[in-house]
């Protein structure tokens, strides 16, 4: 994450404020008070807390996998702090959910034909190998479930790399672009659902997301028959939910050590990965499945295909957490006075998957959301501001990671019960509600 950007966090924090007041102002509804936002743009840009609120979500406390003893402890975290500004009604919401889990300990490497680390992770709700563990890979991609049948008996104590290679190129242009001129934004209307500033091909066009995050480029699960691919092993619906439980179910049976994959995007260094197994009790367990470096998975099969097997150590220790399977969003707000049940609400998902630590997903939304009603609770505690006619909540989401759980728990426990947004395995929303 680029923190000297993430400064402008002040700014957009006061922005909170000042549009909804000047529409308000222009429509005829509460009268601005200028003297208000003054207070706020000082307190937001001279006594800033806004890093310091995302350095302990996410150095401190991060990665903060959903349900996780990490994302309880951020939460514990968050409270405290929501108490001491002042806030109100600080608690945690649960809502079902299922297992937590988080990495203890990993350590992969390649021993012959000679020695080479490994940069990676353990996939989410996947198990640890019991210790260390030295085992030879055999290269069997599973592009659907015909190549069960292939693969039946010629598994049995390897390490599976059950992905095709990923593919590289080279790298000529910066990954960081300045921001783009409302030309380049419009010539790239074509490219819809990347946002304009998504990855880019060759010549700089913006390029599709979903396949850009698709390293096998067979297409997109759930079109047609389907595929398995990094990304379908990634992705959160239904759909692919029954085909990671067959692949799993699949594994187990054959006897597999442990499984690599290449993550569904990224190289130089850079893995993307979720989850390979499930936070359902209910689902299969599958062996240890880990993402490594996208280089060192092609080495991997390049020495296969020249007839060479290496050796590779594995030892990861991972902690389920069954003894709670609840979930839960964490909500702090400031009482309004003359209209305490109109509310003000704010706020961003709290948890992240294990690869990093959560920072720009989303640890800074939660901590702006943070900041702002720090903001609030700060001037308001000193008489820098009067007292808010309506309730300002923020809530810091768990479960977006997975299918937009806790913030579709919410609007589902407070408003309004909606069939479109019940839980079910693996149906992921759009976006976060909030």
């Amino acid at each position: 994450m680029n923190l000297l950007r993430f400064r402008k966090a002040a700014p957009m924090v006061t922005a909170l404020f000042l549009i909804p007041a000047s529409f308000a102002q222009e429509t005829g509804g509460d009268k601005v008070d200028l003297d208000a936002l003054a207070q706020i743009k000082t307190e937001a840009f001279q006594h800033s807390q806004v890093m310091e609120n995302l350095f302990w979500m996410s150095e401190v406390y991060g990665p903060r996998v959903t349900n996780s003893r990490n994302h309880k402890l951020a939460a514990e975290w968050a409270m405290k702090q929501m108490q001491e500004w002042g806030l109100k009604n600080v608690h945690l919401e649960k809502w079902p959910f299922g297992y937590g889990w988080q990495i203890k300990h990993f350590y992969a490497a390649m021993e012959t034909p000679v020695y080479a680390a490994f940069t990676g992770f353990p996939l989410a709700w996947t198990p640890g190998t019991n210790g260390p563990i030295t085992v030879e890979p055999v290269w069997a991609p599973i592009h659907s479930k015909a190549d069960f049948a292939r693969y039946h008996g010629k598994l049995k104590g390897k390490a599976l790399l059950m992905f095709d290679p990923a593919p590289l190129t080279l790298h000529t242009r910066a990954d960081a672009q300045p921001s783009p001129t409302d030309e380049e934004i419009l010539a790239r209307g074509g490219a819809r659902g990347n946002g304009g500033g998504g990855p880019r091909s060759e010549n700089g066009a913006a390029a599709g997301a979903r396949e850009n995050r698709d390293p096998s480029r067979r297409g997109r699960p759930g079109e047609g028959e389907w595929e398995y691919t990094p990304t379908s092993l990634a992705l959160a619906n239904a759909k692919n939910g029954i085909l990671r439980n067959e692949v799993n179910a699949f594994l187990k049976e054959e006897g597999v050590a442990i499984s690599i994959t290449p993550g569904y995007n990224g190289d130089g260094g850079t893995i993307f990965a979720t989850y390979g197994g499930s936070e359902n009790p209910k689902d299969p367990i599958p062996p240890p499945i880990v993402a490594i470096g996208a280089e060192q998975y092609n080495r991997l099969v390049r020495l296969l295909q020249h007839g060479i097997t290496p050796k590779l150590n594995f030892d990861i220790a991972v902690d389920y957490q069954k003894e709670d399977q609840n979930a839960f969003n964490v909500i702090g707000e400031i009482p309004g006075t003359t209209k305490p049940d109109e509310v003000v609400m704010l706020g961003g998902h709290f948890d992240s998957w294990q690869g990093g630590t959560g920072a720009t997903d989303n640890g800074t939304g939660s901590s702006v959301a943070m900041e702002a009603v720090r903001i609030l609770a700060t001037l308001h505690k000193a008489a820098l501001i009067k007292p808010m006619a309506r309730t300002v909540r923020v809530a810091l989401w768990g479960g977006e990671e997975e299918g937009v759980y806790g913030s579709t728990a919410y609007v589902q426990q407070h408003f309004a019960q909606r069939a479109t947004m019940v839980k079910t395995p693996r149906v992921r929303q759009a976006g976060c509600v909030l």
